[in-house]
């Protein structure tokens, strides 16, 4: 049994994470635009006397806690952009104060519980077995930032043992918290296609090549792929999300743009997929005698959990949740940037129930708020995890 080298350290600090997210939720930004959010971290560590580098990946901070050096260092990583989002309307008193963005999906809390994590592993750094770095990461939301923090040579992987991020999960009640080995999260892919005729009046549909019915055709084609030629032991997604062709009602257009989404664990898949939808839209414009454009773009990886550092979480949160609240959840097809810092490191991400009601609000949407009380045990487990980790792996 290690000993409590935290004592009271989390209840001091429950009104500072209250307040950070408070500050925090005021002022989200665009990905590599987190200019006030990264000075606030820069702020706050300066009054904790925590060393920094900022300017990573252009507002991203790295934030060093000297432990004594006998164990391997833990990375523990936050991600701080907004979304847009026209407006938010939690009626919230600290709601946001940049129209257009949000804190729609927990990053404010990501951030502010990081911060406080960073403060009691500061004050309790003569104890620690090894050394903190503490990741502030710009720009998850679809702009690779995980990947630029990764690529600037910011951080030295050499001594970290491995890497932890935990994520507000607003479909599971909170005070709960969720982990699972293998993949947790998909690859996030995108692809973009056009059918390209020949427009012309509406009133004379036999002079023109319509793009439009033969886009339709494509993308019921499109939607047997997951339901008629995959093994049914293989996961995937794939996902039409927008069709635009045409601007007036009498006018047969030249063109249908069609873009989405494909969402995968392995990639061999992956690749095939992508082969699958680009013979679906080059053919079936061939067979009518229009022309297709097919481009597949990959973002973000797949993340894998670590078996050993997920059972090790699993441990910590248990002792901190309660067995019954800590559960095995199931891999998401949504898409997450911190898989760049575990194809370099063993690591995990956690998942920390938020929801308020019985009928959660989805992230990414006008009404999404978390459940405040979760977020101090999510700055325990992130403390504990640490000096866990830590302790076992200097015996």
């Amino acid at each position: 049994m290690e000993k409590d080298i935290f004592g009271k350290q989390f209840a001091l600090n429950t009104k500072r994470v209250l307040k950070y997210r408070h500050d925090l939720h005021m002022i989200p930004e665009p990905g590599l635009e987190e200019k006030k959010t990264s000075a606030y971290i820069q702020r706050e560590l300066t009054a904790a006397r925590i060393p920094f580098k900022a300017g990573i990946a252009k507002t991203g901070v790295v934030a060093h806690i000297k432990g004594n050096g006998r164990a391997p260092a833990v990375l523990l990583r936050a991600d701080m952009d907004g979304i847009a989002v026209a407006k938010e309307e939690t009626g919230l008193a600290y709601s946001s104060r940049h129209s257009g963005y949000m804190h729609a999906c927990g990053h404010d809390a990501h951030t502010a519980m990081l911060l406080t994590a960073g403060h009691i592993l500061n004050s309790a750094r003569r104890e620690l077995p090894g050394d903190v770095i503490l990741v502030f990461q710009p720009a998850e939301e679809g702009k690779c930032g995980g990947k630029l923090v990764v690529d600037s040579g910011a951080i030295n992987w050499k001594n970290i043992g491995c890497a932890v991020a935990l994520h507000m999960w607003g479909v599971s009640p909170g005070h709960t918290f969720g982990w699972n080995t293998g993949p947790a999260f998909a690859f996030a892919d995108k692809f973009e296609a056009a059918i390209i005729g020949r427009g012309g009046h509406g009133s004379a549909p036999s002079q023109t090549l319509d793009p439009i019915p033969v886009a339709a055709q494509a993308i019921n084609t499109i939607n047997t792929i997951t339901s008629r030629t995959l093994n049914i032991h293989k996961q995937a997604v794939v996902s039409v999300c927008t069709v635009n062709g045409g601007s007036a009602f009498n006018v047969i257009p030249d063109r249908v743009d069609i873009k989405g989404t494909v969402r995968t664990y392995e990639a061999p898949l992956r690749n095939r997929i992508a082969a699958q939808l680009k013979r679906i839209f080059v053919h079936t414009a061939r067979a009518s005698g229009l022309k297709a454009e097919f481009q597949f773009h990959k973002f973000y990886p797949v993340l894998i959990n670590d078996r050993n550092i997920a059972e090790l979480g699993r441990d910590v949160a248990q002792r901190i949740f309660g067995k019954k609240a800590v559960k095995e959840m199931q891999p998401t097809m949504g898409g997450e940037d911190f898989s760049y810092f575990l194809q370099k490191v063993p690591g995990a991400m956690f998942l920390l129930g938020s929801s308020r009601t019985k009928k959660p609000t989805p992230h990414h949407n006008s009404l999404f708020d978390i459940d405040e009380s979760s977020m101090i045990m999510g700055v325990e487990f992130l403390c504990k995890f640490v000096y866990r980790f830590q302790t076992k792996a200097q015996r």
